[in-house]
């Protein structure tokens, strides 16, 4: 079975500011195991996100739509998810779906905290 490892960590620019970290593979199997974590997060009213996917080898449908079904509820409350640490690989299959017109993407932590402040 694959698995999938997330941490979860305040950013180290910006308190406010919940970093999840995903290495391995999110896909039908792991999807519950993230669903929780966000989970947890909606709870503490923590609503705005980056997700570093650099570490990801495997993302299927289901873990895709666990983006899509959290984003309307972040948005609600205020809050947003950004991604970051897209590998190649992954940022094609973002494009190839339409990800890249939902979903705000940035080359570092740094650039997404700071469109944080500006949103």
């Amino acid at each position: 079975m694959d698995l999938l490892n997330i941490e979860v960590v305040d950013s180290a620019q910006n308190a406010e500011i919940v970093v999840f970290r995903l290495k391995g593979h999110l896909d039908a199997q792991t999807v519950r195991e993230l669903e929780g974590s966000f989970t947890l997060q909606l709870q503490a009213a923590r609503v705005r996100w980056i997700v570093d996917l650099g570490g990801l080898d495997y993302i299927s449908s289901a873990g895709l739509g666990s983006f899509i079904g959290v984003l309307a509820e972040l948005q609600a409350k205020g809050g947003n998810i950004f991604f970051i640490g897209m590998t190649p690989k992954i940022e094609k299959i973002f494009k190839m779906l339409g990800f890249m017109r939902i979903f705000k993407i940035f080359a570092s932590e740094a650039e997404a905290v700071r469109a944080f402040k500006g949103a």
